[in-house]
């Protein structure tokens, strides 16, 4: 079975990924990692060479290459879901958890980030909540398209051991 969690940058796709494949004996990928060792480049240096549109094209065909895996759980980028029709191949491939965060939530980690994140580039401390706000507005449609939700301040193992012993009674 393929996991797949979606969620705005600084929601804790990464950490609690990581977590929950050890903790439940499954493959861990992150999306971007992927991407940065399939290029020889950072995404950073992909969004500033080659810019959004060939990154975003090179994301959908790392994902089609993780569809190959099984027993895996894969961290998505925060736009993953959005481009290429990701979210419905996502869906039919594999079980989608968004993982949701609040903006002041979002703002309080992605600050410190500020720097380091393409996306974030043209985004100061003032701007950011705003920056935030109009990014989930814009990705509302497709995160709304997961199959399962969780509030990441309510987030632990037992939010994903269910999922899994739900999908093991239905296969």
């Amino acid at each position: 079975m393929l996991y797949f969690l979606i969620g705005f940058m600084g929601s804790g796709k990464s950490h609690w990924g990581r977590r929950w494949a050890a903790a439940f004996d499954l493959t861990f990928y992150d999306l971007d990692e992927v991407i940065e060792r399939q290029e020889g480049k950072t995404i950073r240096e992909i969004f500033e060479t080659e810019g959004e549109i060939a990154f975003r094209l090179k994301e959908h065909k790392a994902l089609l290459g993780l569809f190959e895996k099984t027993n895996a759980l894969i961290a998505c980028g925060g736009g993953t879901p959005c481009f290429h029709k990701n979210i419905r191949r996502m869906n039919s491939e594999g079980i989608t958890i968004y993982l949701k965060a609040s903006v002041p939530h979002l703002v309080e980690r992605l600050l410190p980030e500020l720097g380091h994140r393409p996306v974030l580039a043209h985004t100061t401390a003032e701007t950011l909540p705003g920056f935030i706000e109009q990014k989930l507005s814009e990705r509302a449609p497709c995160y709304s398209q997961c199959m399962y939700h969780f509030d990441t301040q309510y987030l632990t193992d037992e939010n994903f051991k269910k999922i899994i012993d739900r999908c093991k009674k239905h296969s």
